[in-house]
């Protein structure tokens, strides 16, 4: 099996590339006969950049599981990507070489994520501890090193389920706020409201809709002004445009 292109066809009825143009990838599978999982598998990937007489770029899938993963994936440059899965199908580890990074899976989200130097955990349980009851939205995540946690960010949610606020930490002897972004949705969920900081020094961004989804006037957070967006697709300021 073979796929050409992209590449530019003299018309709409063209079933191929012209001679010589455009790039090939090539499909290569296993044997059905091998009586192991690799048979019926696909083997390789071969992309030809130009034309079939250039040198292909190859990716080799190996050792397959007997669901179907490859544990082997050997790229261009003769790099070996290592993988291991769980019972449920979903990478559990990806080896290059030395360094290894590991998944961590609850209710079929990624929960965390350990990185050969560091680790990032995605919290999806209530509370400040992440120990209370799951969520199906995610409420943090935390980048930490050795034995600590150096950023977080934290996410709330309105009833509907949209985002209200994004607020991001520091650890300087505990959670210090860095940078916080409010969110809000009109009742057909369009964004009508984005703020940026929280009280005097913060800058917000309010939009308005018509009828029929279109944007009709937005506010410029550096101003705080309210703009009309005209039929020329042209910003007038509100209070002198003719509504």
């Amino acid at each position: 099996m073979s796929i050409a292109g992209p590449c530019e066809v003299s018309s709409t009825s063209a079933t191929a590339c012209p001679s010589g143009v455009g790039g090939i990838t090539e499909f290569d599978y296993y044997s059905a006969t091998l009586g192991n999982n690799n048979a019926g598998r696909l083997q390789h990937v071969n992309r030809y950049p130009a034309t079939c007489t250039s040198t292909p770029l190859v990716t080799t899938y190996d050792k397959y599981t007997d669901q179907g993963d490859p544990r082997s994936v050997t790229d261009s440059n003769g790099v070996e990507t290592v993988f291991d899965y769980g019972s449920d199908r979903r990478i559990a580890s990806r080896t290059i070489g030395t360094h290894v990074w590991q998944y961590t899976w609850e209710n079929g989200r990624l929960t965390a994520l350990q990185f050969p130097e560091a680790t990032s955990t995605y919290c999806y349980h209530q509370g400040s501890t992440c120990t209370g009851d799951w969520s199906e939205k995610l409420l943090s995540m935390t980048k930490e090193s050795a034995s600590t946690w150096s950023e977080r960010t934290r996410f709330t949610y309105w009833p509907n389920g949209a985002l209200r606020t994004r607020s991001t930490y520091t650890n300087n002897g505990g959670e210090e706020l860095r940078s916080q972004q409010s969110f809000d949705l009109d009742a057909e969920q369009r964004p009508t409201f984005h703020q940026v900081g929280e009280g005097s020094g913060s800058f917000i961004e309010p939009k308005a809709f018509d009828g029929a989804g279109n944007s009709t006037a937005i506010g410029l957070a550096y101003n705080g002004a309210l703009f009309l967006l005209n039929e020329r697709h042209a910003f007038v300021p509100l209070h002198v445009a003719s509504l």
